[in-house]
């Protein structure tokens, strides 16, 4: 899967501005972004540098990075890994911004973990196996979809 952004990037501005204001009467606030962002809602994993697991939700992606917001709070450290479950992507990412429960992060280095990966990506990997294969949500996609391919045959 291409990420927004990646396959029509050379012919895109370098620079996107955009406005927002946040309440009737505030003050506009600009941003300047490298890259357009898509709005997603994507189940993710946070995987820290020792080991530890947190779900996440991963929110305005675009081909350098992504808002993450977290469910259970943790601290959000300066460098680890994100799994995007549903295409099977991993990130090894650097937090830009914090304000709890949301981060901003920095792709550093993408990996395909429907294919094979470095030996630091295995155990990654094989946590995201297990996961994907115990989505309910993608087990009764395929099982809608088996039943479409049964009716219109």
């Amino acid at each position: 899967m291409a990420y927004f952004g990646e396959a029509t990037s050379d012919l895109l501005p370098s620079r996107h501005w955009s406005a927002s204001v946040s309440r009737p009467g505030a003050e506009p606030q600009f941003n300047m972004r490298s890259d357009l962002r898509q709005r997603t809602y994507l189940g993710g994993m946070m995987i820290t540098s020792n080991g530890v697991v947190f779900n996440c939700i991963i929110r305005n992606l675009s081909a350098t990075g992504a808002m993450i917001q977290t469910l259970a709070n943790p601290s959000v450290p300066d460098t680890w890994r994100l799994v995007d479950i549903k295409n099977g992507i991993g990130f090894q990412v650097t937090t830009a911004w914090r304000e709890t429960p949301r981060a901003g992060v920095r792709f550093a280095d993408k990996v395909d973990l429907t294919k094979d990966v470095p030996q630091s990506w295995q155990h990654i990997k094989a946590l995201w196996s297990s996961v994907a294969r115990s989505n309910p949500v993608a087990e009764d996609r395929t099982r809608a979809k088996a039943r479409l391919r049964y009716m219109v045959s």
